[in-house]
């Protein structure tokens, strides 16, 4: 049997389960494939099953990859906002300190003016 006779054979075959089949639809998706196969002498490597748990495994590893990239991104992110809230508190702190220190001054100011208003009545 000749290339051409396997092609016809396939084409006939796609043809006669027509679209309303199980297999027809499928077939005729993949009869170019199947037709170049035929044609370059390469015999299929891979069968349907092997191929989708190829992909299966190419999608679970592209996955664990897009998860460690995230994970090294939220981490980046995590430092990054680190650094922010360190200074915010920093930046807090120093506010606190003055306000205490302002109101440290108003109470030395009221007592000074208390100890002067006494004096100043006696």
């Amino acid at each position: 049997m000749t290339k051409t006779n396997e092609i016809e054979i396939l084409r006939a075959t796609a043809d006669k389960l027509g679209s309303d089949s199980y297999l027809g639809p499928w077939l005729r998706q993949v009869l170019p494939e199947l037709e170049a196969i035929i044609r370059s002498d390469n015999l299929p490597q891979i069968t349907i099953a092997d191929a989708v748990q190829q992909a299966e495994q190419a999608a679970r590893i592209a996955g664990e990859q897009i998860i460690r990239e995230a994970e090294r991104n939220a981490e980046k992110i995590r430092r990054s906002t680190d650094g922010v809230v360190d200074t915010a508190r920093s930046i807090l702190d120093t506010i606190e300190g003055s306000i205490k220190r302002q109101e440290q001054a108003i109470a030395d100011q009221r007592r000074v003016r208390a100890l002067l208003e006494s004096r100043i009545r006696a």
